[in-house]
């Protein structure tokens, strides 16, 4: 018989063991102390699947008010992992652990559900397309190494202004002085020039 469940804090190595083999690059410590954190939160769950009490898989969903791909309101409810034990699977477990993820979803309001997975993983796109999903959008990734030293091509063609220079206040031009008036004398009048014109 196949039994579904919300994780508590007695659940959190087994857990750890499960998504370890959905995400192998993590290191364990980290990867538990990141469940850790998560279960017990308002906008996250995960879910254990048994089948006749026998550890089968695990579901990790949460709630995403960022924009999610494909959808129109926030929050929307997120698959952020899934797997069930290649012992156990194509027996229907996976789509079962996803209808407990879309539940709590929907019980926190969400009129949306979304999901991704890798562009090469066609046994994850598959499992999507069988469970309702449709494709929204196809994306790849960049990344790359910022170096500690300094790139001798880091100043060739621009200037480089820094931050706090921008934040600083323009310095104010100074006011133009006022043309002096003509001065007078007892022999007269004396006009003084302020530009190249002729005089009269």
């Amino acid at each position: 018989m196949l039994t579904i469940r919300q994780a508590g804090e007695a659940d959190i190595d087994l857990t750890t063991e499960f998504f370890m083999r959905l995400w192998p690059e993590h290191e364990y410590g980290e990867l538990r102390e990141e469940i850790s954190g998560i279960i017990g939160k308002a906008d996250a769950a995960i879910y254990l699947a048994f089948l006749d009490r026998r550890p089968a898989g695990a579901a990790q969903c949460s709630l995403r008010r960022d924009y999610v791909e494909g959808t129109v309101s926030s929050p929307a409810g997120y698959l952020e992992g899934i797997y069930v034990l290649p012992d156990y699977r194509r027996q229907g477990i996976a789509g079962s652990l996803l209808r407990c993820c879309e539940n709590w979803a929907k019980a926190r309001g969400c009129r949306e559900f979304g999901s991704d997975c890798a562009l090469d993983n066609e046994e994850s796109y598959r499992f999507h397309l069988g469970v309702g999903f449709a494709e929204a959008a196809r994306v790849i990734c960049f990344a790359k190494e910022l170096r500690d030293e300094k790139d001798d091509r880091d100043d060739e063609g621009f200037i480089y202004v820094p931050p706090a220079f921008l934040r600083e206040e323009p310095e104010k031009p100074d006011k133009p002085e006022p043309a002096e008036k003509p001065a007078r004398s007892s022999a007269g009048t004396v006009r003084i020039r302020l530009d190249d014109e002729d005089e009269d």
